[in-house]
């Protein structure tokens, strides 16, 4: 359970931090209500960049696949001989500058710190991109828009600043829009008619939970024009810490395994190796970006210790986190997973690029 998911739990459990939070939400909402009208009626002027723009965000807290779908778009774009770059904050990256770019120019004077886990991440599964790294993604998309034919924006959903092309909002089929309830009582990062904004919907983790029950439950907000896709987001093959030869995910099969995961999703997680057949005998969870220190890996240790197992797997969003630890962790299996999108979606990008382009 994730830290969020506790404090939403346990407000139920407690009428004085149930007030509490809502008196929180209340105020949060209150702001973030302000902060919207002030774009509505234009006294707060977003930015527009020379090259095309395709945001790709949430409306709620934690994992609901934007990473991964950057990740798809950046091999779709390349398979369109479009050149993408990101646009990204880089949370929790320990910048040396404000406006930072990863690329195989850069790569070598940095590492996971510097430049944050996702965008290390994406830019080893592309490293012919650019990836620029500020909190001023107004100044980074002047920068990128030199040289790239698109600029992908992660998490910007809530950026309104600079200005897109086309809105691409995920929601997590497995976790859906939660208690409804706007931060810290629920899981919205504002409230669900700013969903009236979103060009394309898209369902993350559909094969493991049907969208129709999420898909319902926000119709009401949704323009008419609106896109909606499911996404399945599926086990690839499983790479080992200690260079034995990958394995595929069916090799789980009646496997006991324990795993563990700084995500903001962990339940996804343990659906997913569940739905191989594996046999999970224990999940730690730990919060999201969990940075691994001395202490986490001798709680792994611990954890491996306590009962026979099989298999100890993580995600790839962890590994690159513990690549420092290999040799204090027995063999780690990191679970490699691929998206896999409704091929209407497919079609529907391939036109609007044409469209967009003028092909």
């Amino acid at each position: 359970m994730s830290y969020l998911d506790f404090q939403i739990t346990f407000s139920w459990k407690s009428p004085l931090k149930w007030l509490f939070l809502k008196g929180l939400s209340l105020l949060y909402s209150s702001l973030i209500h302000i902060w919207l009208f002030g774009y509505q009626v234009r006294i707060k002027k977003g930015w527009s960049a020379r090259k095309k723009v395709i945001s790709i965000g949430n409306i709620t807290m934690g994992g609901t696949g934007k990473t991964p779908m950057v990740d798809w778009l950046l091999s779709f774009l390349k398979e369109q001989h479009q050149e993408a770059a990101v646009l990204t904050r880089g949370y929790k990256a320990q910048r040396t500058e404000k406006h930072q770019v990863l690329n195989q120019s850069t790569a070598g004077n940095g590492n996971r710190l510097r430049f944050g886990d996702e965008p290390w991440l994406l830019f080893h599964n592309h490293p012919y991109i650019s990836i620029y790294i500020s909190p001023d993604r107004v100044e980074s998309a002047r920068r990128a828009q030199v040289d790239a034919d698109i600029l992908l924006l992660d998490d910007g959903m809530q950026h309104r600043r600079l200005k897109r092309d086309l809105e691409i909002v995920m929601i997590d089929a497995v976790s859906g829009i939660g208690n409804g309830q706007i931060f810290p009582l629920g899981p919205l990062r504002e409230p669900l008619r700013s969903l009236s904004r979103a060009d394309i919907i898209i369902y993350s983790k559909s094969n493991l939970v049907s969208s129709q029950q999420v898909r319902k439950q926000i119709a009401a907000y949704l323009r008419q024009d609106v896109k909606q896709f499911d996404s399945e987001y599926l086990p690839d093959q499983l790479l080992c810490s200690k260079d034995l030869p990958p394995i595929p995910p069916a090799s789980l099969n009646g496997k006991k395994c324990l795993l563990f995961s700084g995500i903001g999703n962990p339940t996804g997680f343990t659906r997913t190796v569940a739905n191989t057949g594996a046999i999970v005998q224990g999940h730690i969870a730990f919060d999201d970006h969990q940075e691994y220190n001395l202490k986490t890996i001798e709680h792994l240790k611990q954890f491996a210790n306590s009962q026979p197992y099989d298999y100890l797997i993580c995600t790839e969003k962890d590994w690159v986190k513990l690549e420092q630890w290999e040799n204090e962790l027995p063999a780690v299996y990191r679970l490699r997973m691929k998206m896999r999108i409704d091929a209407d979606f497919v079609i529907q990008m391939a036109a609007w690029i044409s469209r967009e382009q003028g092909v």
